[in-house]
């Protein structure tokens, strides 16, 4: 008896879509794709995406703002120099030093998570 109502119940859906297989199809190519329409439509289907991309992002600052409650970012100059073992490094005084005996063209900067002191 079971399997009697999934059966026809399957049947009625499968000959729902069959009937209507376009509207279907349509439906789903426009929820997809705001450039097709008129002016109105795709401007309500843009405000639709920037709306739950808002939403997404209020989220998003919400979980951000939880994860940095204990712990701070810092910056460290990490300047790498490759093939240069005369670099005075980054924590010279003179940072025209660095400059002027580096081999790399660009020096690269890391950040680092910690946790304040309290």
């Amino acid at each position: 008896m079971r399997y009697r109502i999934a059966f026809l119940s399957m049947l009625v859906m499968g000959l729902a879509v069959l009937a209507n297989p376009q509207k279907v199809a349509a439906e789903e190519a426009q929820a997809a794709d705001c450039g097709q329409g008129a002016m109105e439509v795709q401007v309500a289907c843009l405000n639709r995406k920037v709306a739950a991309l808002e939403a997404k992002t209020a989220e998003l600052v919400k979980e951000t703002l939880k994860w940095n409650d204990r712990i701070s970012l810092l910056n460290e100059d990490m300047r790498i120099f490759p093939r240069c073992l005369d670099n005075p490094g980054p924590n010279t005084p003179q940072l025209t030093d660095v400059y002027a005996t580096s081999c790399a063209k660009t020096p690269a900067q890391a950040w680092m998570i910690r946790k304040p002191y309290q």
